[in-house]
């Protein structure tokens, strides 16, 4: 499976804070029982539609989501991309994204509120391809394997 999981600057700004390596802990308030280890992540960054987009992906770190003191779930990712490391750094904005058809009704679109999106594997397969065809292929991630990791 994959996700996107949103932040919005004025609580985690994804330009100063996607650092590759760091293990970082993220809301999980939906699709937590779906998320295992492996899993693609790609972050996106909601707010100002002149930043609005994604900044990057990673993977899912641990093995399940855990309840924290005050009753929410956190999942731990480790980042593996931001795009603010290509040259010249960028994102992938919403409307290059909103152009892909299989993409463009996506639910962080039509309702972009919440922390966690499921992405279904045809999706995902678009969101991989726009990624090497505007940043190159060692950009995107890999194939996910049978066994729930990556290639």
């Amino acid at each position: 499976m994959s996700f996107i999981f949103q932040a919005i600057p004025e609580r985690y700004d994804l330009r100063t804070r996607l650092k590759v390596g760091d293990r970082v802990s993220w809301i999980a308030s939906r699709y937590r029982d779906e998320m295992r280890k492996g899993d693609i992540v790609y972050f996106w960054l909601g707010g100002d539609p002149a930043g609005r987009g994604l900044y990057g992906w990673g993977v899912i770190s641990a093995e399940a989501p855990k309840l924290t003191e005050d009753g929410g779930y956190r999942v731990e990712v480790e980042y593996r991309r931001s795009f603010l490391d290509h040259k010249p750094p960028r994102h992938i904005s919403s409307e290059d994204i909103r152009q892909d058809p299989m993409l463009r009704n996506h639910l962080i679109f039509r309702m972009p509120v919440g922390t966690n999106f499921l992405l279904t594997e045809e999706q995902d397969r678009a969101l991989r391809a726009l990624i090497a065809r505007e940043l190159g292929n060692d950009w995107a991630p890999l194939q996910p394997t049978a066994d729930g990791g990556i290639e």
